[in-house]
């Protein structure tokens, strides 16, 4: 049985145990650094004197199982935009969030955002849409409002620049009604990565 002052030691120590579990959280690509709880186990008789003690040991976390550079967990983070050009009477908006890992042969689109805004008051939109692609996963989506956003969840996939490059990407479109000309139209813009 473990006595009071045994008790408040441990207990002083598990904050300092789980800022050194979240340290090593942070520094995964230090492979060589493990965390161990060491627990001693004190029986006592009636009087206090100690009778017997046992000490266990148990390895908490083993980075060793995940040998991976800080390049590869964090990856290279960019934003990709594209917009529609003048030639079109609304501005249409495509923003990717997309991770690179091991040296650029993986890719992870994480996130899209999608914007239509309205320049001219006798141009309106309608049917608004959008598509996100990564290799063999695909969504696509309507939307009423002027802006739209996914997060994909969709983790990294093998990449290469030359043979994936019209894999992985997005587009949007949408009807536009032009009270101007007694005109309607569809239009779509696309974004891939290279």
């Amino acid at each position: 049985m473990i006595d009071r002052k045994q008790f408040l030691g441990l207990m002083a120590g598990a904050p300092i145990l789980m800022r050194a579990g979240m340290a090593e959280a942070v520094e995964l690509p230090d492979a060589r650094k493990r965390l161990t709880l060491v627990v001693d186990t004190v029986v006592r008789d009636e009087n206090g004197n100690e009778k017997t003690r046992t000490r266990s040991r148990e390895t908490i976390f083993t980075p060793e199982s995940e040998i991976v550079s800080a390049d590869a967990m964090a990856g290279d983070v960019i934003t990709i935009q594209r917009e529609s050009d003048e030639t079109l009477p609304l501005l249409a908006k495509i923003e990717l969030t997309v991770a690179y890992f091991n040296d650029k042969t993986e890719i992870e689109i994480r996130s899209g955002k999608y914007s239509i805004v309205q320049t001219d008051p006798l141009v309106m939109y309608a049917n608004a849409w959008y598509a996100l692609m990564q290799k063999d996963k695909y969504v696509m989506n309507n939307f009423t409002e002027s802006e739209a956003s996914y997060e994909t969840g969709w983790g990294p996939t093998p990449y290469d620049a030359e043979k994936d490059k019209w894999t992985c990407g997005s587009g949007m479109g949408a009807t536009i009604t032009d009270f101007i000309n007694d005109s309607t139209y569809s239009f779509a813009i696309d974004c891939y990565i290279e």
